[in-house]
């Protein structure tokens, strides 16, 4: 909950400092953030009906919906009641499901309304985050990676907030740890 707070918190201040905040003053006073995750409605939707119509308790909690379907629904549980929470109705928020799928993600971002974003949060995988990065910079429109770690997405990309960090600074925090818990002691690293 703290993290999707503080990630509406730096949206708004990135926005109130862009120039494109005095854009969106002139043309309305919503900003226009679409979110882009792999819900996979159809399939959840239809685990959930199962889920509710099941009589047994045993039997319900084996019912599973797939980890990204989770993580999104979380996420967006999250989002929605960070909105709430602040109070604001400044946001419009425009909702889609990409389905964990590279073609579809390509779909979504021909629809005219995504243009007239303001920011794009999301989507999950490494290469339907290249796909709206590229967009993103393409139409200069701010886009948030909150899932990604991939370094090459934020290259040359003034437009994407990499939130998750790289793989290299999780291993130089992890080389850090270690040196910093087993000071003068000899590091032994087996792979």
């Amino acid at each position: 909950m703290r993290q999707v707070v503080f990630l509406l918190s730096f949206i708004f201040c990135v926005f109130a400092a862009s120039p494109l905040a005095k854009a969106q003053e002139e043309s309305s006073k919503k900003l226009k953030v679409a979110l882009i995750l792999p819900f996979q409605t159809g399939y959840t939707s239809s685990k959930i009906g199962t889920y509710l119509s099941t009589n047994d308790i045993v039997s319900a909690n084996k019912i599973r919906l797939p980890e990204d379907s989770q993580n999104s629904l979380n996420f967006y549980q999250g989002l929605l009641l960070a909105l709430q929470e602040a109070n604001n109705e400044n946001v419009k928020l425009f909702v889609y499901d990409n389905q964990n799928s590279d073609s579809i993600t390509n779909v979504l971002l021909n629809k005219p309304e995504l243009k007239g974003m303001n920011a794009i949060i999301g989507p999950m995988t490494i290469s339907s985050a290249r796909v709206v990065a590229e967009y993103c910079k393409t139409n200069k429109i701010l886009n948030l990676q909150p899932f990604s770690p991939s370094k090459t997405l934020s290259e040359n990309n003034p437009f994407l907030i990499q939130l998750a960090p790289t793989i290299e600074v999780h291993t130089e925090q992890l080389f850090k740890a270690m040196v910093d818990s087993f000071q003068g002691g000899n590091i032994i690293i087996y792979s």
